[in-house]
């Protein structure tokens, strides 16, 4: 095989080299940048059918390259790709062996398409590791905006009405089945003392995240078992207004709700998974029957998808959003605190 690069999806003039094997090294790249390579498959020196692909080369794992690469490919705006916080923020998942319970991480730093401040995807660093998860997609881009100074002069999107919700997948649907554990994580900042769910998945019979109507208000973790509802709380400290995180984790017998990394009382007897998961539990069996599919997303305690389309049946959308993050492990004590750190 013969490798071409270039700096564009059009032109691979530069000869890096001939190969054989499933391996090349270019050391001649830009790095903090996409390479464009043509990969010419080669019969008897001459060559033959070939095809274009992008990396993005830079210091950071393979991960973030991907991400980057991907984002960037789909029309994220470059100014929002802070490369150095996805270091940090992969740092911790490698440094807590956490990597591969990833499943979402929604964050401004992540990449954002936008145009002008209206956003219209919210690229999901977890959806590069597992292509079926999906990215963030605003409801009504011109209700969520980009600000990059948004959460303690961190970036953020701004939901700026009740109704400014937002859907994982992108036409992939059901995306989390075969869980036994499960948490949920948010960093937002309310600007009032409505109520605002950062994570719902599901109608009544799935799991939602919220911080309740109040001044302060609980944050209230709700999971469903196939036959029963637990629902956890725990009360949040400060102002309503105030910078907050928000969490939800069930580690097989106990589920708990989090503020600010303070965890509340377990609430204990859910059954997951359900006996033969028949009916479905909200984790490990959660699927779609003839008419309606859940699928997670924020913005609405109550999610299904039907007739072709989202569906919210609560509008709980109004806040500042740092952060959204799905893993399928119950995080302790220790990690929820460094999360919470991090992400702030």
């Amino acid at each position: 095989m013969r490798l071409y690069r270039g700096p564009t999806a059009g032109s691979q003039t530069t000869l890096v080299g001939d190969f054989t094997g499933s391996s090349a090294t270019d050391t001649g790249m830009t790095l903090n940048a996409v390479t464009y390579y043509k990969l010419v498959y080669l019969n008897a020196g001459v060559e033959k059918k070939n095809r274009v692909v992008s990396t993005y080369c830079s210091t950071s794992i393979a991960l973030v390259n991907a991400h980057l690469t991907r984002a960037l490919a789909a029309g994220a705006d470059s100014t929002t790709c802070n490369r150095t916080f996805m270091d940090t923020f992969t740092g911790w998942l490698t440094s807590n062996s956490r990597t591969s319970n990833l499943q979402f991480a929604t964050m401004a730093d992540f990449c954002v398409a936008k145009s002008g401040s209206a956003i219209s995807k919210i690229f999901d660093i977890g959806t590069t590791r597992l292509p079926r998860g999906g990215d963030y997609t605003p409801t009504t881009p011109a209700s969520t905006t980009y600000n990059a100074t948004g959460i303690n002069s961190k970036p953020a999107w701004v939901n700026g009405t009740t109704t400014a919700q937002g859907y994982y997948g992108s036409g992939r649907l059901n995306t989390i089945r075969r869980k036994t554990q499960i948490t949920l994580f948010a960093a937002y900042q309310k600007p009032g003392t409505a109520v605002f769910t950062p994570l719902a998945w599901g109608e009544s019979g799935g799991m939602k995240m919220t911080h309740t109507a109040g001044s302060p208000g609980t944050i209230s973790c709700q999971l469903y078992d196939a036959t029963q509802s637990k629902t956890a709380t725990v009360a949040v400290a400060g102002l309503a207004t105030d910078v907050h995180t928000a969490a939800c984790t069930f580690d097989g017998t106990s589920l708990i709700a989090w503020s600010d990394a303070v965890a509340g009382s377990a609430q204990t007897g859910l059954v997951i998974p359900s006996p033969s998961l028949n009916p479905p539990d909200a984790l490990t069996g959660a699927m779609t029957n003839q008419t309606i599919t859940p699928f997670l997303g924020s913005g609405s305690a109550s999610l299904k998808y039907q007739g072709g389309g989202y569906v919210f049946s609560n509008n709980e959308a109004l806040a500042s959003v740092r952060a959204n993050a799905v893993l399928d492990v119950a995080l302790p004590q220790g990690e929820m605190t460094s999360l919470d750190a991090l992400v702030r």
